[in-house]
């Protein structure tokens, strides 16, 4: 799934919109935010970021305000993954040589609690986590390795590998810090950890396949060749292309500037207008 500039956009206008029907309330803002994301799997040593391979990241949401220390948010992510064994210092990874990138979007729907009670002026650390699905795709250059299926998936015969889909679902777990230097404004730092129920990330999980089986599968001599690069010598010196117990994973971190709707001048329950953003938080309690 390619996502175009046009399509960004009309996502954050969209979320702009949602939220600004809701003005009055005085409880929701809108956020947009730049950042990294990076890869952690098969083809990574360690699950520190490998900054060859960290990749720009773009975020939007809608967020809810439950009352001073519980919110609620609809949250989009667009970025990339990547990664490549020649960047490793292992030699049997340098080895293996394989490397991925690909898009990656995600629509989440997560719950925040702020650790302090949210006020203009002061620093509100929070944590969140939340559910939802993710789309991707992994490439070597430029060719799409999930309809070869590199580890037999549609191989004669069957028995290998299960075909996995370019959909999954995906828990997002994160710490973030806030700060409303004005009524109607706000940044966050956020760091978001994206657990994932797939090996699939970077196209490897399992064993090598001799090139006469994988040469059955529709990609013919693409797939034998995705599979192991090296001709055949990955695979007379490795037992497996991956681990196929641990799944795969990514880090995004990014910077935000959020504008919230009428925290200023909105009105209460009773009709009365607020006079400053604090008694809107009263009202919160």
């Amino acid at each position: 799934m390619k996502i175009s500039g046009s399509r960004i956009l009309f996502t954050v206008i969209f979320l702009l919109t949602l939220a600004g029907t809701a003005k009055p309330q005085g409880r929701f803002s809108v956020y947009v935010g730049v950042g990294g994301m990076y890869y952690l799997g098969d083809l990574k040593e360690t699950a520190l970021p490998d900054f060859k391979t960290v990749k720009l990241a773009i975020n939007a949401g809608v967020h809810y305000d439950i009352n001073t220390r519980w919110g609620l948010q609809l949250h989009y992510l667009h970025g990339s993954l990547a990664a490549d064994d020649t960047y490793s210092t292992n030699a049997a990874m340098q080895l293996r040589n394989l490397g991925f990138y690909s898009k990656i979007d995600e629509i989440s729907l997560r719950i925040t609690f702020n650790i302090l009670r949210e006020r203009a002026g002061r620093v509100v650390p929070y944590i969140t986590v939340g559910g939802g699905v993710f789309h991707f795709s992994p490439l070597s250059h430029g060719v799409a390795l999930q309809p070869l299926g590199t580890e037999g998936q549609y191989a004669a015969g069957g028995g290998y590998a299960k075909a996995y889909s370019l959909w999954q679902p995906v828990i997002p777990v994160g710490l973030g810090v806030r700060y409303r230097f004005h009524c109607n404004w706000g940044v966050k730092l956020e760091a978001v950890y994206h657990v994932t129920f797939t090996d699939y990330l970077d196209d490897v999980s399992t064993d090598y396949l001799a090139p006469n089986i994988l040469a059955t599968s529709p990609g013919g001599a693409a797939t034998v060749y995705y599979s192991d690069p090296t001709g055949g010598v990955a695979r007379a010196n490795r037992a497996t292309r991956g681990n196929p117990d641990q799944k795969d994973s990514f880090i995004d971190v990014s910077f935000s500037l959020i504008y919230y709707f009428g925290r200023c001048d909105g009105k209460n329950a009773k009709g009365d207008r607020y006079q400053n953003c604090e008694d809107l938080y009263k009202n919160l309690h």
